[in-house]
């Protein structure tokens, strides 16, 4: 039976596997215009890939050979549009690239920004593990970073994974556990309360 495919944009795909999407933008039809996907990871674009029309509606299609060279990881996404000069962003996202399953390398579930983040306390912490201590953040290895530099590194990590965390859980349909404070204006003369929940 063939998968179904879907009329917006994946949040989650698989390396290795074909990639099928179809997008139609009213004000952008497919017939007077094209789209191309952006993939960014760590501030740069890695890859790049249009769509074809049909009709007015745009149709993606990435083969499974060229999905199977994406390093699996969780990527800025930008959809934009173009006809001669104009250009316009119709989307902004993540998009989280799982690993290819008939990879014959080692399983690793964790995230870029977690793998990164837990080297980065092993080293803050003097327990880098065997033959890690050449991985090199920033093309410096790891060992060799001074810790007021790490500490700044670790937060940032930190940020990131706490991102990833809160975009799977929304994705599942669950809170992101983010705490929102709300402070409500009381009227004159009386005390204003503040709140906070997580969102």
């Amino acid at each position: 039976m063939a998968a179904e495919i879907q009329d917006y944009e994946p949040e989650k795909l698989t390396a290795g596997v074909t990639w099928k999407w179809s997008k139609s933008l009213s004000d952008y039809p497919a017939s007077d215009w094209s789209l191309n996907y952006y993939l960014r990871r760590n501030g740069a674009t890695e890859t790049s890939f249009g769509s074809t029309a049909d009709g007015d509606t745009f149709q993606v299609n990435i083969a499974a050979g060229v999905t199977a060279l994406f390093t699996p990881d969780v990527y800025d996404i930008v959809g934009i549009v173009t006809k001669g000069s104009e250009k316009f962003v119709v989307y902004d996202g993540i998009l989280k690239v799982l690993t290819n399953p008939a990879s014959s390398s080692a399983y690793d579930p964790r995230s870029h920004a977690r793998r990164v983040l837990d080297l980065i306390e092993a080293a803050m912490e003097g327990r880098i593990p065997n033959g890690m201590e050449s991985y090199t953040i920033g093309g410096r290895s790891i060992n060799k970073i001074p810790l007021k530099e790490l500490r700044e590194l670790y937060e940032k990590y930190k940020q990131d994974v706490e991102r990833e965390v809160q975009i799977e859980r929304l994705a599942n349909g669950r809170r992101s556990g983010k705490n929102i404070g709300i402070r409500f204006v009381a009227p004159t003369g009386v005390n204003a309360v503040g709140y906070s929940y997580q969102g």
